[in-house]
Parts: structure tokens; C-alpha cells; sequence
């Protein structure tokens, strides 16, 4: 690494949850959240706002290794829920071609198998998320934790961006 000093470092969350079943109980609340969004009743996700970032494609690739290190730490507010409001659940219907209500359900029931991080979103698998990024909330799809924003502007004006990206272990010790 030429000039390490040069490098801004960024200190970013990560999530340490242990990796399970998804339970029953869960996989029901997701569907029946679902059902209330096909339903055109908006649930525990109409709060809140879907800031969109214009980002370089460097920029972007810098962000999602924070991401990558990171594991989803911001997955696990999405709970049974996943983020989808009334107007996902329109806009992905529609670029899918507006497939019936029990198809598009069981395209997403589909998904809830499998091992998925503890008491985080039902689709917070693994390897992240296990939707194909289509079939994701607006949120989960332009999302950036405070830190990685606090990067974007930190390395707005910069050529080529970088930094030295550092999450915490589950021990509390620290690792680039």
C-alpha cells in the first residue's frame, strides 16, 4: 500500500449474530406482512426515508467492501419486515410483469429457507442478503450506514477514493 498514512480511516460497524434456522414464527410474520402489502396496507416500514446517493462507480465499489466487512449490521433492523412498503411491492410486481399475488408471494416465500443470522432479517443470510437485488426494498437498495456516508464526503473531491476500512470483532479487537 503506497503512503499508508495518506489512507482516511474508517472505522464501521459489523454484526457478530450466530447463524440458525429462520423459525417458524418468523417466517409466518414475514408472510403475513407481505399479505398485508398486497393487501395495500402499509406497514412497519412506511417510517422512514429513502435518500438516494449519487456515487461514482469507484466510490461505490470502496463502499460495498465496508459493506462486505461489515456483514450487515443495518440488515438487522429489517426484522421480519425486510424493509418492503406498499410502493416496493408495486414497483417490483411491475418490472416483473405484474405475475398474480400467489405467485409473487411464493417468489419471495421461496427465499425464507436456509441458515439467516439470528434475530436479524429473514433474508439476512450468510452471504448477505439472499433476494436477488430486484426483489429488495427501495431502502435495503440505496442504503449507506452513517459511517460509509461520512467516507462519500470525506473522499468527494478525491480521484480515486480510498481508505483504510477497520471493523470490530466480537471480542472488541480491531481488524483492517
Amino acid at each position: 500500500m503506497p503512503d499508508p498514512e495518506s489512507y482516511p480511516v474508517t472505522t464501521l460497524p459489523a454484526q457478530h449474530r450466530a447463524l440458525g434456522p429462520l423459525p417458524a414464527v418468523r417466517k409466518r410474520a414475514f408472510a403475513a406482512h407481505l399479505d398485508n402489502l398486497l393487501a395495500g396496507i402499509e406497514g412497519p416500514s412506511s417510517i422512514r426515508t429513502i435518500v438516494a446517493h449519487d456515487l461514482t462507480p469507484q466510490m461505490e465499489r470502496l463502499s460495498v467492501q465496508g459493506c462486505i466487512g461489515c456483514k450487515g449490521y443495518c440488515c438487522q433492523t429489517a426484522s421480519t419486515h425486510a424493509w418492503l412498503t406498499v410502493s416496493d411491492v408495486q414497483r417490483i410486481r411491475e418490472a416483473a410483469g405484474n405475475p398474480g399475488v400467489k405467485a409473487f408471494r411464493a417468489a419471495y416465500l421461496r427465499h425464507l429457507t436456509g441458515r439467516r443470522y439470528i434475530d436479524s432479517c429473514v433474508f439476512h443470510g450468510e452471504k448477505g442478503c439472499v433476494l436477488p437485488r430486484e426483489m429488495r426494498s427501495d431502502l435495503c437498495n440505496t442504503y449507506w450506514c452513517g459511517e460509509l456516508r461520512g467516507l462519500h464526503r470525506s473522499q468527494a473531491d478525491a480521484p480515486a477514493p480510498r481508505a483504510l476500512m477497520i471493523w470490530p470483532g466480537a471480542d472488541g479487537t480491531m481488524s483492517a
